[in-house]
């Protein structure tokens, strides 16, 4: 004997099934795309911050070797983009200044003389779309003439 009213077509178990398979797949797909966003961002941050950095880098390089101490030396800075009016790096929260950037100079060791050679380091710590960061540069600049 055969069934002749064997039911053909979608049952509500498949369309369940097809839904819940698609939902994860809509989900996964958001997820990657949040999370790309997010790797896109913080790259951005890292650039805006080298960029900075160079910059501030600069700055100490193109000032007379005597005034370097005076006009840099706990400095903090704060980093904005061109023709933007609010800072592109936000200062963590527990910063005093409330400006993600320092500068400081130190005589360097050796020979531990501020007349013949400084170490001036640069650093931001600011909140990243991922949490804090930090990034650093240090350079050493010797007066001119001087054999450190």
């Amino acid at each position: 004997m055969t069934h002749r009213n064997q039911v053909r077509g979608t049952t509500l178990v498949d369309v369940s099934a097809s839904i819940a398979l698609l939902v994860v797949g809509v989900l996964s797909l958001a997820h990657v795309s949040l999370t790309i966003r997010s790797l896109t961002r913080t790259d951005e941050e890292k650039s805006i911050a080298a960029a900075a950095l160079q910059e501030e880098l600069h700055a100490i390089e193109s000032t007379p070797f005597r005034e370097i101490v005076a006009r840099h030396d706990g400095r903090g800075f704060a980093v904005f983009l061109e023709g933007a009016a609010t800072p592109a790096l936000r200062a963590l929260a527990s910063d005093v200044d409330g400006l993600p950037g320092l500068v400081e100079v130190v005589a360097a060791d050796p020979p531990n003389d501020a007349e013949l050679l400084l170490e001036a380091t640069v650093t931001l710590e600011w909140e990243g779309s991922c949490g804090p960061r930090r990034l650093l540069r240090r350079i050493r600049i010797a007066r001119s003439g001087a054999s450190p």
